[in-house]
């Protein structure tokens, strides 16, 4: 599929799923995809894989602060989703996925601590995943 050894299939999945194995290598060549699939068929993976490679490429990777190896502290990515609850699920793969690069994720939903929302936002994470009344109030 084109992914850096740190995204190895086997390392985070048995197979990949038809979804994922369609939409990955069109999603690495910059390429839009509209797509549906049943639940646990790999969607969130199937975006996610691909944000984070063209986040690794833009410098970074390794532990630490990315901004050290090239890549300017700043949020990248605006992942909005309509509910909490499925913006929690994407925020915990998109971290799941990032684990061993340095790449950071914030979560920016309501019934959650504003103070505390507010000064992980401060710390330029790349990706942020929002609900939209949220992220803009």
């Amino acid at each position: 599929l084109n992914l850096t050894s740190r995204f190895s299939p086997s390392f985070f999945f048995s197979t990949f799923e038809p979804f994922k194995a369609a939409c990955i290598p069109l999603a690495l060549l910059g390429r839009d995809i509209a797509g549906s699939a049943v639940t646990g068929s790999g969607k969130t993976a199937a975006f996610a894989l691909p944000l984070l490679e063209r986040l690794l490429l833009l410098g970074g990777g390794g532990g630490g602060n990315g901004a050290s190896r090239g890549r300017l502290p700043a949020t990248y990515v605006l992942i909005l989703e309509p509910t909490r609850e499925l913006a929690a699920q994407v925020h915990s793969m998109v971290c799941a996925l990032a684990q061993f690069t340095d790449v950071r994720a914030a979560l920016a939903v309501g019934g959650l601590s504003l103070q505390a929302q507010a000064a992980d936002l401060r710390t330029k994470p790349e990706v942020v995943v929002a609900t939209p009344v949220s992220f803009f109030f």
